[in-house]
Protein backbone atom coordinates (compact mmCIF):
# COMPACT_ATOMS: atom_id res chain seq x y z
CA UNK A 1 0.00 0.00 0.00
CA UNK A 2 1.25 3.35 -0.64
CA UNK A 3 0.40 5.97 1.30
CA UNK A 4 1.35 9.59 -0.62
CA UNK A 5 1.83 12.25 1.85
CA UNK A 6 1.61 16.09 2.09
CA UNK A 7 5.27 17.57 3.85
CA UNK A 8 2.61 19.33 6.21
CA UNK A 9 1.61 15.43 7.91
CA UNK A 10 4.68 13.69 6.73
CA UNK A 11 6.50 16.53 8.97
CA UNK A 12 3.80 15.99 12.25
CA UNK A 13 4.20 12.35 12.08
CA UNK A 14 7.69 12.09 11.58
CA UNK A 15 7.97 9.90 8.63
CA UNK A 16 10.47 9.62 5.93
CA UNK A 17 9.25 10.01 2.13
CA UNK A 18 10.62 8.29 -0.24
CA UNK A 19 10.42 9.76 -4.26
CA UNK A 20 7.94 9.02 -5.97
CA UNK A 21 9.77 7.63 -8.71
CA UNK A 22 10.94 4.95 -6.26
CA UNK A 23 7.56 3.74 -6.05
CA UNK A 24 5.36 1.15 -8.21
CA UNK A 25 1.94 2.28 -6.88
CA UNK A 26 -1.15 0.89 -8.42
CA UNK A 27 -3.89 3.55 -8.15
CA UNK A 28 -6.04 1.54 -6.14
CA UNK A 29 -3.68 0.80 -3.07
CA UNK A 30 -2.82 4.10 -3.13
CA UNK A 31 -3.99 6.70 -0.98
CA UNK A 32 -3.19 10.50 -1.00
CA UNK A 33 -3.55 12.18 2.69
CA UNK A 34 -3.51 15.28 4.20
CA UNK A 35 -2.91 17.01 7.33
CA UNK A 36 -5.09 20.39 8.45
CA UNK A 37 -6.24 21.23 11.99
CA UNK A 38 -10.15 21.76 12.67
CA UNK A 39 -10.93 23.40 16.12
CA UNK A 40 -7.17 22.83 17.49
CA UNK A 41 -7.62 19.35 16.23
CA UNK A 42 -5.19 17.29 13.84
CA UNK A 43 -7.60 15.69 10.98
CA UNK A 44 -5.92 13.42 8.76
CA UNK A 45 -7.78 12.46 4.89
CA UNK A 46 -6.86 10.03 3.28
CA UNK A 47 -7.86 9.81 -0.31
CA UNK A 48 -8.11 6.97 -2.73
CA UNK A 49 -6.21 7.70 -5.83
CA UNK A 50 -8.32 5.18 -8.00
CA UNK A 51 -11.67 6.03 -6.59
CA UNK A 52 -11.55 9.24 -4.53
CA UNK A 53 -13.06 7.61 -1.65
CA UNK A 54 -11.98 9.39 1.29
CA UNK A 55 -11.45 8.60 4.58
CA UNK A 56 -11.21 11.05 7.35
CA UNK A 57 -9.20 10.55 10.79
CA UNK A 58 -10.32 13.22 13.72
CA UNK A 59 -7.75 13.96 17.07
CA UNK A 60 -4.98 12.28 16.18
CA UNK A 61 -1.89 12.59 18.44
CA UNK A 62 1.97 11.83 18.57
CA UNK A 63 1.21 8.74 20.07
CA UNK A 64 -1.29 7.83 16.81
CA UNK A 65 1.32 9.79 14.09
CA UNK A 66 3.52 6.91 15.49
CA UNK A 67 1.29 3.87 14.09
CA UNK A 68 -0.06 5.83 11.88
CA UNK A 69 0.26 3.24 9.05
CA UNK A 70 -2.08 0.28 11.25
CA UNK A 71 -4.03 3.00 12.13
CA UNK A 72 -4.85 3.55 8.50
CA UNK A 73 -5.47 0.39 7.53
CA UNK A 74 -8.00 -0.32 10.40
CA UNK A 75 -10.14 2.42 9.57
CA UNK A 76 -9.64 1.47 5.64
CA UNK A 77 -11.43 -2.13 7.44
CA UNK A 78 -13.42 -0.57 9.65
CA UNK A 79 -14.98 1.55 7.18
CA UNK A 80 -15.26 -0.96 4.05
CA UNK A 81 -17.09 -2.89 6.15
CA UNK A 82 -20.15 -0.59 7.27
CA UNK A 83 -19.61 0.03 3.56
CA UNK A 84 -21.16 -3.48 3.02
CA UNK A 85 -18.53 -4.95 1.94
CA UNK A 86 -17.90 -8.92 2.50
CA UNK A 87 -15.11 -9.50 4.88
CA UNK A 88 -13.93 -11.89 2.33
CA UNK A 89 -13.57 -8.77 0.25
CA UNK A 90 -12.19 -6.69 2.91
CA UNK A 91 -9.21 -8.97 3.59
CA UNK A 92 -8.01 -9.17 0.14
CA UNK A 93 -8.20 -5.57 -0.44
CA UNK A 94 -5.69 -5.53 2.69
CA UNK A 95 -3.62 -8.62 1.80
CA UNK A 96 -3.04 -6.86 -2.18
CA UNK A 97 -2.29 -3.83 -0.18
CA UNK A 98 1.19 -5.45 0.88
CA UNK A 99 3.37 -3.33 3.09
CA UNK A 100 2.55 0.26 4.29
CA UNK A 101 5.07 2.63 1.57
CA UNK A 102 5.41 6.37 2.36
CA UNK A 103 6.09 9.15 -0.65
CA UNK A 104 5.78 12.61 -1.69
CA UNK A 105 2.64 13.05 -3.58
CA UNK A 106 2.36 12.66 -7.00
CA UNK A 107 -1.07 14.38 -8.40
CA UNK A 108 -1.90 17.83 -8.00
CA UNK A 109 -5.59 17.31 -9.51
CA UNK A 110 -5.54 14.54 -5.96
CA UNK A 111 -4.68 17.50 -3.70
CA UNK A 112 -7.35 19.62 -5.09
CA UNK A 113 -10.06 17.26 -4.89
CA UNK A 114 -8.73 17.05 -1.19
CA UNK A 115 -8.96 20.50 -0.76
CA UNK A 116 -12.38 20.54 -2.08
CA UNK A 117 -13.33 17.79 0.48
CA UNK A 118 -12.07 19.74 3.37
CA UNK A 119 -15.37 22.38 2.62
CA UNK A 120 -17.32 19.52 3.24
CA UNK A 121 -15.81 18.26 6.07
CA UNK A 122 -15.59 21.24 7.77
CA UNK A 123 -19.21 21.57 7.48
CA UNK A 124 -20.42 18.29 8.63
CA UNK A 125 -18.00 17.13 10.72
CA UNK A 126 -19.26 18.16 13.95
CA UNK A 127 -22.03 15.97 13.47
CA UNK A 128 -20.00 12.85 13.58
CA UNK A 129 -17.25 13.49 16.34
CA UNK A 130 -18.27 11.21 19.54
CA UNK A 131 -16.06 9.97 21.99
CA UNK A 132 -12.46 8.34 21.29
CA UNK A 133 -12.83 7.37 18.10
CA UNK A 134 -10.24 8.31 15.32
CA UNK A 135 -12.18 7.00 12.10
CA UNK A 136 -15.34 8.91 11.75
CA UNK A 137 -17.00 6.10 10.00
CA UNK A 138 -20.34 8.34 9.60
CA UNK A 139 -18.36 11.16 7.75
CA UNK A 140 -16.34 8.71 5.75
CA UNK A 141 -20.02 7.18 4.09
CA UNK A 142 -21.34 10.67 3.43
CA UNK A 143 -18.58 11.83 1.38
CA UNK A 144 -18.54 8.92 -0.15
CA UNK A 145 -21.65 9.89 -1.89
CA UNK A 146 -20.77 13.32 -2.79
CA UNK A 147 -20.15 13.84 -6.50
CA UNK A 148 -16.35 14.71 -7.73
CA UNK A 149 -15.65 15.93 -10.76
CA UNK A 150 -12.45 16.47 -12.67
CA UNK A 151 -10.48 13.01 -13.10
CA UNK A 152 -13.74 11.13 -10.92
CA UNK A 153 -15.57 11.90 -14.33
CA UNK A 154 -18.38 13.51 -11.73
CA UNK A 155 -19.27 9.77 -9.73
CA UNK A 156 -20.03 9.39 -6.35
CA UNK A 157 -16.79 7.78 -4.96
CA UNK A 158 -18.86 4.70 -3.42
CA UNK A 159 -19.66 3.91 -6.76
CA UNK A 160 -16.24 3.26 -8.15
CA UNK A 161 -15.15 1.90 -5.09
CA UNK A 162 -17.97 -0.57 -5.01
CA UNK A 163 -16.89 -1.25 -8.87
CA UNK A 164 -12.87 -2.09 -8.20
CA UNK A 165 -13.69 -4.31 -5.27
CA UNK A 166 -15.89 -6.29 -7.49
CA UNK A 167 -12.86 -7.02 -9.33
CA UNK A 168 -11.43 -8.51 -6.42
Amino acid sequence: MLIQCTKKLATAAKIDLEEYTDCEPSPFYSWHANLYTYHRRKVVMLLNNATRYPIILYGMKAAEFKRFDQIALEAIRETFLLEGFSVEKINTYIKNCGKVTFCKTSSRSLLGQMTDMDGFVDACIDDYVSGDSINLVGLNIRLGKIILGGTANYKHPIDLLKAEMEKL
